[in-house]
């Protein structure tokens, strides 16, 4: 999805639907990397319902200056292949300059090769309000190492971020 607004993505299961590893995604750059969902530049992205199972390379959602996203009573199981040039920035969700109010809601994220959700705010220019409630995050790895961040967010330039997280599990 590219340069879209109003999107919605309704009971759907997305089983090994990204295998190819080819990109080199960083921390600073998502644009180029590969997801079973990839949004950039998109104005209103709700996805409801959705299971993420099998291979996905690099991440199941990859997100890159999308502005109002909600993900909401989804699984998202084994993403990422940790084999990439920069295989710390592969799992659940990786997005960079999200927007507006934005939301995470009775999903499951678990077992990612790196980190289960990673934002990285840059330069978005619309400040984010991320509500994040009744999620379980769990089980990250770092190198085949389990502990890695279950949630990252960085926030770098002045950006402005609001954070509220409620009723939800950190596991492993």
């Amino acid at each position: 999805l590219q340069r879209a607004s109003n999107i919605t993505l309704k009971n759907m299961n997305f089983v090994s639907a990204n295998s190819s590893n080819d990109g080199t995604p960083s921390v600073t750059d998502n644009s180029n990397a590969n997801g079973a969902i990839h949004a950039a530049n998109v104005t209103g992205l709700a996805l409801d319902k959705l299971i993420f199972t099998g291979t996905i390379v690099h991440n199941a959602i990859n997100l890159y200056k999308v502005t109002t996203f909600s993900l909401a009573n989804s699984t998202i199981t084994d993403p990422g292949s940790g084999t990439g040039t920069l295989p710390s920035v592969e799992g659940g969700i990786h997005a960079i300059d999200l927007g507006g109010t934005c939301s995470i809601t009775n999903t499951t994220i678990a077992s990612p090769s790196s980190r289960c959700v990673l934002i990285t705010q840059l330069a978005n220019s619309t400040p984010l309000t991320l509500n994040i409630s009744g999620s379980t995050f769990k089980d990250s790895f770092d190198g085949g190492v389990q502990g890695n961040d279950n949630l990252e967010i960085n926030c770098n330039n002045s950006t402005v971020s609001t954070l509220n997280i409620t009723n939800c599990n950190f596991l492993r």
